[in-house]
């Protein structure tokens, strides 16, 4: 049991692991770097003052040292810019570069500072999680409910005149009504495509292509059903 609990531990921080790597690696790619550089800069930046304004301020530095310091196994750097201005990793809202701690990453809590918001990401993070859960409860608070009561009422709608007429000694008339579980699939699969859509609209507003958007979403659900008819479930 311990063994299996091990094993399953691993497998989660391995995935994890990887996850995390590819989208940070994808959110330092070079285009967005010079992105974030123009729009906490100067929209006008050359080429050569986007380069210098990102390795001033760590970003221009190796991908997989970035990456130890967001997760906090590699100590944050310390940088003095051509500028002559002295910056450091660990230097958040309120900490000079003196009293920086030599680590802050993912380990020490540490969920790194917002260019956006001007301000520590943790607390950012914790406001909308919060936010979350207590969209969540209202919705299982809401759903649940209706949920079992549509789910007693279509069964009884669908087998009460089969109860009927086997009651009355007329099997044969009964199978004229499809049982509940050949009415299932309609509703999932409408339930799925609806969803599909959603996705790809939100996903098409935060700048997203359609094609790729709406193609990405319905290929999720496609493998995603695929997989749960291989594994009986569909």
């Amino acid at each position: 049991m311990l063994q299996f609990i091990a094993r399953r531990t691993g497998i989660m921080i391995l995935t994890a692991l990887c996850l995390t790597f590819v989208v940070f690696f994808l959110t330092n790619l070079y285009p967005n770097l010079e992105k974030l550089a123009k729009t906490q800069g100067n929209f006008r930046m050359s080429e050569e003052q986007v380069a210098t304004w990102l390795n001033n301020r760590g970003y221009g530095r190796n991908i997989f040292a970035k990456y130890g310091e967001w997760l906090g196994v590699v100590p944050g750097y310390v940088i003095e810019g051509t500028d002559g201005k002295v910056r450091a990793r660990c230097a958040r809202k309120g900490i000079t570069v003196e009293e920086a701690p030599t680590y802050c990453g993912i380990i020490q809590g540490d969920w790194g500072y917002s260019t956006v918001s001007k301000d520590n990401a943790g607390p950012l993070l914790w406001n909308r999680l919060k936010l979350t859960g207590f969209l969540m409860m209202w919705a299982l608070i809401i759903t649940v409910p209706v949920a079992l009561i549509l789910g007693i009422f279509l069964y009884m709608l669908f087998w009460f005149p089969r109860w009927v007429l086997m009651a009355a000694g007329e099997p044969e008339l009964s199978e004229l009504f499809p049982a509940h579980t050949e009415w299932t699939y309609p509703p999932a699969i409408l339930a799925t495509v609806g969803l599909s859509i959603m996705v790809a609209e939100m996903l098409r507003r935060y700048g997203c292509d359609s094609k790729i958007a709406y193609g990405g979403s319905f290929l999720v659900v496609a493998v995603n059903w695929f997989a749960g008819i291989m594994a009986g479930t569909r």
